[in-house]
């Protein structure tokens, strides 16, 4: 993909859009993600922030690009006659005037497209001749080998991508990437424009490999979902998605835009109750929740702007915004419904009360854009927002 239609993509838009388009655009998604509308999670405004700063990236490329010019297809028709006005005889000079002057604009237009496939074909020649020499670069370039590996050295480097724009000891610099090396060999490479030729070696091979999960090796990710633009040994970058290694294995994955190929299926064959709750395990998430993740780690489980909370293993808490949490919590058993809750009240009476929170941690609930605030399992004060709560203040009570 060319960094155009890369942009063209954070913004929603097709390739081609009108400046209005991209503007009106530009304003919606910066209102959706500006990071004070995230206040209360220090994650989510984190990543706000992040796709915040692709957005006005996008922008400021958007707003002064010009794309090329398409020829119009009426500018090749014949010039018609005017039906209503009446036809005049033309001398034999003026018509031969006009023949000469569209053959001018038809050979001016052979011309450009002339040059501008000449300097197509021959900029990267002249380009090329400029860059540094090294002995090593002296090889032939007919590429004996289609693409290169980690471990490959700079000679195999040079012999499958070309000449480079700038030749180093520990890195090898072409337009869009640069080729990192340790002792001479291929150690990760950065790639912002699908350039590099890069591949690992094909002696490992997955019989109708679809998708990766937990557990995959690097080489399994690296069939599955292609050539990542970065790799480090812990890491496989592919651009606004990404996928963690620990100890040469798929430790977790983060793809907000749903881009990776990956599967992670729940291991329990029996139907859960359709929802899930404090201290369920991760499967039993899976079961209510579904297994179709945009974020996996040991510590959270990430569905879109939603994320379920572990420790030890189990649910420790979640936060409900986009798509809703199956999430459910009951009050315990012998709990009175009250009218209100108050200051010193228990979490149950407030689950009574209000029901399933949105968000949920050790010291608070949450409702919408409300908080509810605990100490030692007691309500120590609360924000009534939206929606309201039914909350009163225990000096108001005494005075009745």
């Amino acid at each position: 993909m060319n960094p155009t239609d890369h942009y063209y993509e954070i913004l929603g838009l097709s390739p081609g859009a009108s400046p209005r388009q991209i503007k009106n655009t530009y304003r919606n998604l910066v209102k959706r993600w500006h990071p004070d509308h995230w206040g209360h999670d220090p994650a989510l405004q984190q990543e706000a922030e992040e796709k915040l700063k692709e957005i006005n990236e996008a922008y400021e490329f958007l707003k002064d690009y010009v794309p090329p010019p398409v020829a119009s297809p009426q500018a090749a028709r014949p010039r018609q006659p005017d039906p209503v006005s009446r036809p005049r005889p033309v001398r034999r000079e003026s018509s031969t005037l006009l023949r000469t002057s569209d053959l001018r604009q038809r050979w001016f237009l052979v011309g450009a497209l002339a040059a501008f496939y000449c300097w197509r074909w021959f900029s990267p020649l002249l380009f090329r001749s400029s860059a540094p020499r090294h002995p090593e670069t002296q090889m032939k370039t007919d590429r004996p080998h289609p693409y290169f590996s980690i471990g490959s050295t700079q000679a195999q480097v040079i012999a499958a991508q070309g000449q480079p724009r700038r030749f180093g000891k520990d890195e090898i610099e072409y337009d869009n990437a640069i080729v990192y090396f340790n002792n001479g060999r291929v150690e990760k490479w950065s790639n912002k424009s699908d350039e590099l030729a890069a591949r690992l070696p094909d002696n490992v091979f997955l019989a109708d490999a679809g998708s990766f999960t937990l557990g995959s090796s690097p080489r399994e990710v690296f069939l599955v979902q292609g050539p990542p633009r970065a790799i480090t040994n812990d890491e496989f970058d592919y651009g606004s998605s990404k996928v963690h290694f620990k100890n040469g294995r798929v430790s977790g994955w983060y793809d907000p835009l749903s881009k990776l190929k990956v599967a992670l299926g729940s291991s329990s064959e029996t139907a859960g109750p359709g929802y899930f709750t404090l201290g369920s395990t991760q499967e039993e998430v899976m079961d209510a929740q579904g297994s179709a993740l945009d974020g996996y780690s040991d510590d959270a489980l990430r569905y879109g702007l939603s994320r379920v909370y572990f420790q030890g293993g189990l649910v420790a808490g979640w936060d409900s915004v986009d798509p809703p949490l199956k999430a459910q919590i009951l009050p315990g058993p012998g709990i009175v419904r009250q009218r209100y809750f108050t200051t010193g009240s228990s979490k149950d009476v407030v689950l009574a009360l209000e029901g399933t929170p949105d968000g949920l941690t050790e010291n608070e609930f949450r409702y919408g854009a409300s908080y509810v605030h605990f100490s030692g399992g007691r309500v120590v004060g609360w924000e009534s927002l939206s929606p309201r709560l039914k909350a009163r203040d225990s000096s108001s009570l005494k005075t009745r």
